[in-house]
Order: structure tokens, then C-alpha cells, then sequence
């Protein structure tokens, strides 16, 4: 039932943005899209192709927000990071 309701009248696409024909369509995606909202390690879009600079440069207008776990800086920078593992910046 709570996945009925977080995800009512969303529609799915699966990826593999490690392939040039994932890229490319996601690209053709973002063409039209109003956000982008992705939730990488510090530098994994960029690696992938698909960092706000790429993505800016095919839609300006686009809002590219990263939810990043532990920050872009930081000793935890580059550990993978969801929901109840998130912790409080500067605290350990």
C-alpha cells in the first residue's frame, strides 16, 4: 500500500548508464525533463556522463539536484549512503 502511494501516477525506466546507449537516452530524457534528482557518490555522474555540466549543456533550464549521503567533502565523501544510514554532518 505505502509503494501505491509515494509512486501513484509515476511511470518507470530502467537504465544501464554504464552503456553509450543508456547515456544517450537518458540524454534525449533530460532534453525535456524539469529536474533531475540523482543520488550518486561525489563524481559518479560526472563519470557516468551524466553530471550536471553534461546535462545543463542539453537542457539549461534543467533544476539538477544530488542528494549526496555524507557530502561532497568530507572523510565519508565516497561511501555509498541511503535513508536510515545517513548521519549528521561532523558528527561520528
Amino acid at each position: 500500500m505505502y509503494f501505491q502511494l509515494v509512486n501513484r501516477k509515476k511511470r518507470c525506466l530502467t537504465l544501464d548508464l554504464k552503456q553509450a546507449a543508456g547515456v544517450s537516452a537518458f540524454m534525449r530524457l533530460v532534453a525535456t525533463a524539469d529536474v533531475i534528482l540523482e543520488g550518486f557518490r561525489p563524481g559518479v555522474g560526472d563519470k557516468l556522463g551524466i553530471g550536471c555540466q553534461a546535462v545543463c549543456a542539453i537542457n539549461p533550464r534543467i533544476v539538477y539536484c544530488a542528494i549526496i549521503g555524507y557530502g561532497q567533502e568530507g572523510p565519508y565523501r565516497d561511501r555509498p549512503g541511503h535513508d536510515l544510514n545517513y548521519t549528521v554532518s561532523g558528527h561520528d
